[in-house]
């Protein structure tokens, strides 16, 4: 037992040296709004969206109320520029809600979604506007747009009226809109991005601007989105090892606990 626990600490933390975890979010660490606040002060505070101790899955979370104008969001840096690679992605992943409210019209002109963004000078809102992906729920995309689907971005992705935006119905049996929580994500690699819906891939489409990386965090979109109301909790952006990164990983953990 004490040889198994071993190699599993041992690959464990040869996981964590590859699987970096700059960002998880549970919103679960504050007090109150306002420690909320001085978090993720980078862009904000906004004066809609909010840190909620009685919204969440479960509670607290971030409650995204649609706005009546557009607003400040939220966000804050990584404190990392990370270009990702096909042997090390990128991965953000959030669970996002819906308001049952909206179901009758598939929330219909709805444009919640929480964005990674790169800037030339490594932190948000510094320099030039580099890299941005952004998945949710949005109302065009540059393909064939359908309010019963998730949206995705990647900045330059496809011309207007899209402005990078897509639909996210690629894979067949993509699932659609829904009511309450899902789980959202997309995994960047060098020339491709991955979006995924319940950990079902439902599209994969090129990745713009591969030469820049991901310094920052922006949540919600801060615009106008037909009254229906959102929100996100369970925040996470990795550095994922592809599986034959893990398998030589475990390798080595097994080759060092023999050398021992």
């Amino acid at each position: 037992m004490k040889r198994i626990l071993a190699l599993c600490a041992g690959f464990a933390c040869a996981a964590t040296a590859f699987g970096a975890l700059p960002l998880i979010e549970d919103f679960g660490s504050y007090a109150d709004a306002a420690a909320f606040n001085a978090a993720w002060n980078a862009s904000g505070p906004s004066p809609t969206y909010t840190w909620d101790a009685n919204f969440g899955n479960p509670n607290p979370g971030y409650n995204m109320p649609a706005p009546t104008a557009s607003v400040i969001r939220h966000g804050r840096n990584l404190g990392v520029n990370y270009i990702p690679t096909d042997a090390a992605p990128l991965r953000m992943s959030f669970d996002f809600y819906l308001d049952p409210a909206g179901q009758a019209t598939n929330w219909n002109g709805a444009r919640h979604y929480v964005e990674l963004r790169g800037y030339a000078g490594d932190a948000l809102n510094v320099g030039a506007l580099e890299s941005l992906v952004a998945i949710g729920a949005f109302n065009t995309s540059g393909d064939s747009f359908s309010t019963t689907r998730y949206q995705g971005r990647g900045l330059g992705l496809s011309p207007a009226p899209g402005n990078g935006w897509v639909t996210l119905d690629q894979e067949a049996g993509a699932p659609t809109r829904q009511a309450g929580w899902v789980n959202l994500a997309v995994e960047i690699g060098d020339t491709a991005m991955r979006f995924f819906v319940n950990n079902a891939l439902v599209e994969t489409t090129a990745r713009p601007g591969a030469t820049f990386g991901f310094d920052s965090i922006v949540l919600g979109s801060g615009l106008t989105a037909a009254g229906h109301n959102s929100g996100i909790d369970n925040l996470r952006v990795e550095i994922v090892p592809e599986p034959a990164s893990l398998s030589l990983l475990a390798l080595g953990a097994l080759a060092a606990l023999r050398r021992r």
